[in-house]
Formats: C-alpha cells, sequence, structure tokens
C-alpha cells in the first residue's frame, strides 16, 4: 500500500528535482547569506539539472466566492508551469509566511508549492498542497465536480500525508541523513494488562520527535516473545502468504491491537497522541501474550548520500496481556531457582581442594579471594503468566551482621522460560572511609579486606510468591594477607636487630624534651 501511495505521489519526479537542487544550493553556500545570493543560486541549480522553470512569472488569482479574477501574484518561480516556489533567507519562519502561500494556492490554478528558507539554523523547506477539486472558486465554475469530492478529498488526504512525511524529512534540514540523528521516545514504554474474554479497552501512547527535522512514521503491530537466558525480544512476523481465515485470533495478540491512526509526521519538537483499542476475543487462550506497536521513520534512500551509513531506529511500546479466566489457576511453584552460585573461577580452588582432603566434612567448602563477587542467578517461570521478581542478595559476617546487600531489580520472566539476573556484591564500607579516603584507596579497601566466614542471603519476591536460597563461603584475600604477613615479619626483624639503637633514641628524644620544658 505505502508503495503504491508513493508511485500516485504529486508530481513526484519533479518535486525529487527541486529538492535535491535546494539541498545542493545548501551545501554549497550555507546558511549565511542575502535573499539575492540563494535565487541565483538556486537558478543554477534547475538550469544544471536542465528543470523547466520561469522567474516571477505572474498567476492569476481568484475569489474564493464567486470565481472571478481579481489580481495577480508573482511568485519566485514556477517549475515547469507546476510548481511555485518561493525562496527566503531569514533566520526564522513565522507560520504567516506559511500561511501566504497557502492562500495563493487556495486561490489560483496550481496545486503544489514549496516554501524553502536558506539562511535557519537547518535548511527549511515546507511542502504545501491544496488540490484543484478542493478549491472553491473551482467548485463554483464546474458544479459537475461535486459528484466526487468526498472520493477526491479521501485520496488526496491520504497521498497528502505520505507525501509531505517523505519530503519533509529529506529537506528539513538534511544535508546528508547521517549529519542528523533522528531522535523519537514513547510514554509509556510499556502495558502490563490484565484482562478477560470478551474485553474491551482503549488508551493512547504518547511519541515525542526531539529531533532537529520532521519525521515520518510508520506503525506496525507485531508479537513477540523473549529469547532463553538474555531476554532479548524476539520479533514474530506473520507468514506473507498466509490467509487471514488461517490466523487463529485466539492467540494472536497482534490482531487485537488496532491503532486508530498508524501513519503520521512529527514535526521538530512536536508531540502526538497515538489512540488505539484493544478487544480480547471471547476464545482467547488464558496464559500470557505479548505484542509491540513499532514505530518506525520511513525515509526513502534518495535522502542518504552514497555509501553513507543508513542507521534508521525503531522505538516500540510492549503489550503484556495476562488474559484471566475464572477458576483456572496458576502453577503452584510458579518460579523456580535453577542456578544460584558464585563462579568457578572465583574460587581459590586449590586451597579448597586442600580443606576438602583434609577436612573430610567439607566437601561444600567455597574460597574467594576477592569481596566484589558476581554471582550467577537463574529463575524459570514455570507459570502460563508473566512474573516481575525483585528482592535483594545479603552478605552477612559470621556474627549475623550485615556486610553488605545489593538490590535486584524487577525483571519480567515471560512463560516457559529461564533468565538470568546480573547480580554483583561490593562490601559497604564505614561512611568515614568513604568521606576521608580517595575513591581509587576505598576501592582497593573494598576489594581486599573482606575476611572471614560469610553467607549469601538471596530473597525474592512476586505478587504471590516468596523465594529464599543461602550460600556460605570464605573470603580469604591471600595476595594482601601474605604481603602484610611479609611486611610484618621484616619489621619484627627489623626492631629485633635494632632494638638497641633503638631505645637509645628514644631516650635521647625523651630526655631532651624534658630538658625543654625545664627551661
Amino acid at each position: 500500500m505505502g508503495k503504491k501511495l508513493v508511485e500516485n505521489l504529486l508530481h513526484k519526479e519533479l518535486s525529487y528535482q527541486i529538492h535535491g537542487a535546494a539541498i545542493e544550493v545548501r551545501k554549497d553556500f550555507g546558511p549565511g547569506h542575502k535573499e539575492k545570493l540563494y535565487q541565483g543560486a538556486f537558478t543554477e541549480e534547475l538550469k544544471r539539472r536542465e528543470i523547466p522553470f520561469r522567474k516571477e512569472k505572474a498567476i492569476k488569482i481568484y475569489s474564493p466566492k464567486d470565481g472571478k479574477y481579481i489580481g495577480l501574484y508573482r511568485p519566485d518561480f514556477i517549475i515547469d508551469d507546476k510548481i511555485i516556489v518561493e525562496i527566503k533567507a531569514e533566520k526564522f519562519v513565522s507560520r504567516n509566511e506559511i500561511k501566504r502561500i497557502y492562500d495563493y494556492l487556495r486561490n489560483s490554478q496550481y496545486e503544489l508549492a514549496y516554501f524553502i528558507n536558506f539562511a535557519s539554523p537547518q535548511l527549511f523547506v515546507r511542502r504545501i498542497i491544496y488540490t484543484n477539486d478542493r478549491k472553491p472558486f473551482n467548485k463554483k465554475n464546474n458544479p459537475s465536480s461535486n459528484t466526487n469530492t468526498k472520493l477526491n478529498n479521501a485520496k488526496s488526504l491520504l497521498v497528502l500525508l505520505v507525501l509531505i512525511g517523505l519530503i519533509l524529512v529529506s529537506i528539513s534540514g538534511l544535508c546528508s541523513a547521517k549529519e542528523q540523528e533522528i531522535k523519537l521516545f514513547v510514554a509509556p514504554e510499556m502495558f502490563e494488562l490484565e484482562v478477560e474474554r470478551g474485553g474491551i479497552l482503549e488508551d493512547k501512547i504518547k511519541i515525542f520527535n526531539k529531533s532537529e527535522l520532521p519525521v515520518p512514521i510508520e506503525t506496525t503491530v507485531t508479537n513477540f516473545g523473549a529469547q532463553e537466558e538474555t531476554g532479548t525480544i524476539t520479533f514474530f512476523e506473520e507468514p506473507k502468504k498466509r490467509v487471514e481465515e488461517e490466523d487463529d485470533i485466539s492467540y494472536n495478540p497482534r490482531k487485537w491491537i488496532k491503532i486508530e491512526n498508524p501513519n503520521f509526521i512529527l514535526d521538530p519538537g512536536e508531540t502526538e497522541e497515538i489512540k488505539f483499542s484493544v478487544s480480547i476475543p471471547e476464545n482467547a487462550e488464558p496464559g500470557g501474550h505479548y505484542a509491540v506497536a513499532l514505530f518506525e521513520p520511513k525515509l526513502p534512500s534518495f535522502y542518504f548520500e552514497e555509501k553513507a551509513v543508513r542507521a534508521i531506529p525503531k522505538i516500540g511500546v510492549l503489550f503484556l496481556f495476562s488474559v484471566k479466566v475464572e477458576g483456572l489457576e496458576g502453577a503452584k511453584e510458579p518460579l523456580t531457582i535453577v542456578e544460584f552460585a558464585i563462579p568457578e573461577k572465583f574460587h581459590l580452588q586449590k586451597l579448597e581442594d586442600f580443606f576438602i582432603k583434609t577436612v573430610k566434612a567439607a566437601e561444600e567448602l567455597i574460597i574467594v579471594e576477592k569481596s566484589h563477587l558476581p554471582f550467577t542467578l537463574s529463575i524459570k517461570n514455570n507459570d502460563i503468566y508473566h512474573q516481575k521478581p525483585e528482592g535483594k542478595l545479603v552478605i552477612l559476617k559470621g556474627n549475623g551482621k550485615i556486610a553488605g546487600e545489593t538490590e535486584i531489580k524487577e525483571t519480567t520472566i515471560l512463560p516457559g522460560k529461564t533468565r538470568k539476573f546480573p547480580v554483583e556484591f561490593k562490601p559497604d564500607l564505614p561512611e568515614i572511609l568513604k568521606k576521608y579516603l580517595p575513591a581509587s584507596i576505598s576501592d582497593f579497601i573494598s576489594k581486599n579486606f573482606l575476611f572471614g566466614k560469610y553467607k549469601a542471603h538471596l530473597f525474592l519476591k512476586t505478587e504471590d510468591n516468596i523465594i529464599e536460597k543461602d550460600i556460605e563461603f570464605w573470603a580469604f584475600p591471600w595476595k594482601i594477607a601474605l604481603s602484610t604477613g611479609l611486611f610484618a615479619f621484616l619489621f619484627l626483624i627489623f626492631l629485633i636487630k635494632y632494638r638497641k639503637r633503638i631505645k637509645l633514641a628514644f631516650l635521647i628524644m625523651f630526655r631532651g624534651a624534658k630538658t625543654q620544658q625545664m627551661k
């Protein structure tokens, strides 16, 4: 459908040529010249491209009430006797400038105009359309056209939407697409909905354009799932040849969502509210169903320089549906801890093996060197609904006091999936050390001075479930211990060997201080 509309755009090829000419002039001369220079440069560019044009050709203006001729208007350019082009060199463009050209179109036989401002911070071009079938003076002179007015208006509006989107992006500041960054944001980013069969609801999404150029948006809705462990979203595309009747809507949530206005244009700094409705089928499968509304900028290839990197971001809004059916309960144990451990590469395995051989009761012995510890945590969702566990990891000393804790942020696990949670522990230091010691020294102490027996206590919760698990381990920073022990040993030897000299030095210092006091 989109491709067909592009093929039917008003004066498509000529429009592309005008776009290209405007871009070339801006590239060559920048934003700092007067209007006369830009008019001359635009003239030369049209000649170079062999585009027919007339400068300041008078066109007739008609009264909208009775269709009578009332005067003349001389635009800067008439391109191929089809398109009006007005050129400006102003830092800011007022709405009245655009409205004035709109009025000229409304009251003349021309249907398409371009307003190009070369002196704005970003090249500004506004494409303005007013088709003849909508003009009041044409209806006065041609009453028979009224029979097709509704049909023509609908087609014109549809073409206008796509056309303006395609044109505005390339011209409004796009000297080359690689120099511009498209910044789109949505709110909210996710809808988490508990629904019942046959239910209908309506809501809206806000999309923000923080870019410096207008962006045409195309919205699609597709189903999604998540990869094991990482939780990375995977989009499920429907087979192209699938017949509509063969799709089972009962477990196809993308068919439950209807976007009211899926294709639109966002001007720089503009916010658009996208209304949508959700209709849950009467035979919807119980459990979790997941879809995503994707908002994708649609930029044709001619907007990019040849061989330029084309990075066009998509943004999405997730829909997490939980279809509840009365009398149907979830799993008794919705969540299972698949793995909770300290990775082996952080173990002092030779030391562990030594103690295990020496003390047979210590078969589960874990000894680590560093205090900054990553934990491996994997949780499986056994339920038919998605689960969102959150909690914390608390490290307890042998005497039961807390050595530190790490928050485990709320994370969604889809039904039947196993999800890895990134968990890393860093012990807390006294506030006085954090305040007066440099960050590098504080970090060194935090990493290397946890010593003794500890317990890692995992606490996770959901709305209806609590999970707890413990790991006992020993912390032995042997490198620091060895260095400290060696230093203490050498210092002791020094004291023993030079004890007489040290004693004499202290006596002299003491007597000198006493004599000073007597004076």
